[in-house]
C-alpha cells in the first residue's frame, strides 16, 4: 500500500509518503514545517485557517519529495489512503454555512490548544454544576481549563457568543482537516474524550455535559473510529493536494496515540513523548478515570464494549520542550538552535548542580489542575547566572517526571520497554534516570507517522 501520513504537532507538521508490506512500512519521503502558535497571556491558539494552509502545505512537499503523481498510470488513485493524527485538545468552531456558500472555510474560534488556562472559571462552574465525582464518571476527567475542550466552549460562549452562529460545526482540529478535505464533521474516540461532552460509559455525546458548556450536540462530529473510514477526499480538496479525488482518510487521532500503532499495544505498555509538552502513556484494559490523571481511550474501535479497544492513563508536563525553548529566547538568544541543543546536553549530564536554585515547570500551568499554576523561580541571587537558571528548569522538570512516572505505576506497573519518541531525547535520558524504577527503553520507529502508516492493519 502507499500511504500519505500527516502527524500534526502544536509545534510542528510532519508529512511523509509510505509505503507497506504487511506489518513493515517504510517511508519514501519526510517533511516537517514549523506550525504557527500565538500566545497572548493565558490564551494560546493555533490559528486554524493558518493550520489547514500549512498542513496542505506539508502534503504537497511530501508528494513532492516521494516523486508522487495524482494518479497511477491506470488512472485510479496514486495513494490508498490519506491518514493522519493532530494535537490534543484542539478545540474549534467552524462556520460551515458560509462554507457553503461561498466554497470558503471560515473557523470563527481556535484551534485552543492545551496550554490554554483562560478557562479557570467555567472549569469550577461546569464541575460545580455537575459534581465532582459525577463529572469524573461521565467525562472521565476533570473538567481541566483548556486541558478539557468544554472548559473553552463555554469560555468562548461566554466572551464570544457570535462563533456560534446557526450552522456552526464545534469539534477538534482533526474535525477541521477532515471536513476540509472530505466535507465530513467527524471525531475518534480518543479527540472526543478530550472534549470533555463524551461519556466513556456509553460512547455517545451526553446531554448533561453537553448542557453544563453550553454547546448543542447537534454542532458535534460523528464519532468513528479512527480505523474506519472517515471520508472520502473531495474534487477541490485534491486540487489543493495534488492527490486524486476519491481518496479515502482515516485517522484524526490523537498524535500519542498514533505514535502507539507502531508498538505492540500491550497492556501496561508505557510511552514517553518527549516534545513540547511532555507526555507519559500508559495502556489499560478500561477506564482509570483519577482526579489527578488524563483518560481517554486509545481510539481504535468501540472503548465501551468489554474488549473493544484499548484505554490510555496520561500524565503529562504541559510546558517541556515549550520550557526550553522559553529559555532560550529569554536567556540565551545569541545562541543558534544547535548551539542551545549542545548546551541542555551538557547540562543534562549535571542538572544537579543546580540545586541552590529551584523551578516550579508550570510555565504553561498544570494540565491537571482547576486552579491556576504558574512557573516560578526560587532560590535566586545577585550571584545567579543563567546558566544555573537553565539547570534549575531542567531539574525542575527530571523531578516533575519522576514524579509522574510513580504514580502511573499505582495504576498498574508499566512493563518493559518503554517505548519513546520526541526531539528532546537529552532531556528523556536524563528523566529517564530519574525514574524510580529501572526500565529498559526503545524508540517508536518512524515516531507518529510510521505508527498512521500501520494503522489500517490494526
Amino acid at each position: 500500500m502507499r500511504l500519505l501520513v500527516v502527524d500534526v504537532g502544536s509545534s510542528a507538521v510532519k508529512a511523509g509518503v509510505w509505503e507497506t508490506a504487511g506489518r513493515r512500512a517504510g517511508p519514501r519521503s519526510r517533511v516537517r514545517l514549523a506550525v504557527e502558535t500565538r500566545a497572548q497571556g493565558v490564551c494560546v491558539e493555533v490559528p486554524g485557517e493558518r493550520l489547514l494552509v500549512t498542513v496542505e502545505r506539508a502534503i504537497r512537499a511530501a508528494l513532492a519529495a516521494a516523486g508522487a503523481t495524482r494518479q497511477t498510470s491506470g488512472g485510479g488513485p496514486a495513494l490508498d489512503a490519506l491518514l493522519f493524527d493532530t494535537f490534543s485538545p484542539g478545540v474549534v468552531v467552524v462556520d460551515t454555512s458560509r462554507a457553503a456558500a461561498r466554497n470558503v472555510l471560515r473557523v470563527t474560534a481556535g484551534c485552543i490548544t492545551h496550554q490554554d488556562r483562560r478557562s479557570y472559571m467555567e472549569a469550577a462552574d461546569i464541575e460545580k454544576q455537575i459534581g465532582r465525582a459525577r463529572h469524573l464518571a461521565r467525562a472521565g476527567n476533570r473538567p481541566f481549563p483548556g486541558g478539557i475542550g468544554s472548559t473553552s466552549l463555554l469560555w468562548l460562549r461566554r466572551q464570544r457568543p457570535e462563533v456560534f452562529a446557526p450552522g456552526c460545526k464545534v469539534g477538534m482540529a482533526g474535525s477541521l482537516l477532515n471536513y476540509a478535505w472530505t466535507g465530513n464533521w467527524t471525531i475518534d474516540p480518543s479527540q472526543a474524550a478530550f472534549l470533555g461532552l463524551w461519556d466513556i460509559r456509553t460512547g455517545r455525546w451526553n446531554a448533561e455535559l453537553c448542557a453544563a458548556a453550553r454547546v448543542d450536540p447537534a454542532t458535534l462530529p460523528e464519532v468513528r473510529p479512527a480505523e474506519s473510514e472517515h471520508g472520502r477526499v473531495s474534487a477541490a480538496a485534491a486540487r489543493r493536494l495534488g492527490i486524486a479525488a476519491g481518496t479515502p482518510v482515516y485517522g484524526g487521532l490523537v498524535d500519542t496515540s498514533a505514535a502507539l500503532l507502531a508498538t505492540p499495544m500491550h497492556t501496561g505498555q508505557l510511552v514517553h513523548s518527549a516534545g513540547s509538552t511532555d507526555v507519559l502513556a500508559l495502556i489499560t484494559a478500561r477506564p482509570a478515570a483519577a482526579p489527578d490523571l488524563l483518560t481517554r481511550p486509545l481510539g481504535l474501535g468501540n472503548p465501551t464494549v468489554p474488549g473493544g479497544g484499548a484505554w490510555l492513563a496520561v500524565s503529562t508536563i504541559a510546558a517541556s520542550g515549550s520550557a526550553l525553548d522559553w529559555c532560550r529566547h529569554t536567556l540565551f538568544s545569541e545562541l543558534s538552535e544547535a548551539a542551545f541543543r549542545r548546551l541542555v546536553t551538557r547540562v543534562c549530564g549535571r542538572h544537579d548542580e543546580g540545586d541552590s536554585v529551584r523551578f516550579a515547570p508550570y510555565l504553561a500551568g498544570d494540565r491537571t489542575s482547576l486552579d491556576p499554576v504558574t512557573g516560578a523561580f526560587a532560590g535566586l541571587s545577585l550571584a545567579t547566572g543563567r546558566d544555573q537558571m537553565l539547570a534549575a528548569v531542567i531539574a525542575g522538570l527530571i523531578e516533575q517526571s519522576a514524579t509522574r512516572f510513580a504514580r502511573l505505576n499505582e495504576v498498574l506497573p508499566a512493563r518493559k520497554p518503554v517505548y519513546t519518541m520526541g526531539s528532546n531525547s537529552a532531556l528523556a535520558a536524563a528523566m529517564h534516570q530519574a525514574w524510580p524504577r529501572r526500565m529498559t527503553f526503545r524508540p517508536v520507529a518512524g515516531d507518529a507517522l510510521g505508527g498512521l502508516a500501520q494503522l489500517l492493519d490494526r
